[in-house]
């Protein structure tokens, strides 16, 4: 839009699958507004208005998010990924989908040949192929979490349209929750802290 000329490079190609528990928070949802998706781009898009949280104790909580607005949604990343590529490539970005990062040479250096660029955003995640190749000698970060999700089909019950996020004893400081699909599917999974005391 400020009328630069972008190029996006990804090893991946889309649409594909990413380990993720597809919730997208407010904050999320207003990041995304501004560029300009609309969720009936995204075949999975769910809005959310009903939770139920649970705590350590075991008392639970039924929540209905505001009227008026959008403050929660789920998507699967298989989706709303795709719909974001989709989006870049609309407003006139060059994306490279099966491109992969592979060093600097004075430029960068890929899969596909060599891109210069006066500016680069590294937005490549944990594993951080770009801040390798920048800062070689740093420690690598391996994360702090351990995540599990699986997609469950024909939900019935609440499940199939109310969120659901378990803090359970076993889990803290980590939870574990149930995230409801489109055509009755949920998300469900865990996350727990890397070396944390407790064997699930």
């Amino acid at each position: 839009r400020a009328g630069l000329g972008v190029r996006v490079i990804d090893k991946a190609v889309f649409p594909r699958a990413k380990c993720c528990g597809d919730g997208l928070t407010t904050g999320a949802l207003r990041l995304l507004e501004p560029l300009g998706l609309r969720p009936a781009a995204v075949a999975s898009w769910t809005t959310c208005r009903d939770v139920t949280l649970r705590s350590p104790s075991g008392r639970e909580v039924n929540l209905q998010l505001p009227d008026g607005g959008q403050f929660a949604a789920i998507a699967t990343r298989f989706d709303l990924d795709a719909a974001l590529v989709g989006l870049a490539r609309h407003q006139g970005i060059e994306v490279s989908e099966g491109t992969s990062f592979d060093g600097i040479e004075g430029h960068a250096v890929t899969s596909n040949g060599a891109i210069d660029a006066r500016a680069a955003s590294a937005a490549d995640g944990m594993r951080a192929a770009v801040r390798k190749a920048v800062q070689p000698d740093r420690a690598t970060y391996l994360g702090e979490w351990h995540a599990l999700r699986q997609y469950a089909s024909n939900v019935t019950g609440p499940a199939r349209e109310r969120l659901f996020v378990w803090f359970e004893p076993e889990l803290l400081p980590g939870y574990a929750g149930s995230f409801p699909l489109t055509g009755s599917r949920a998300n469900l999974g865990f996350g727990i802290l890397r070396g944390a005391s407790r064997k699930v």
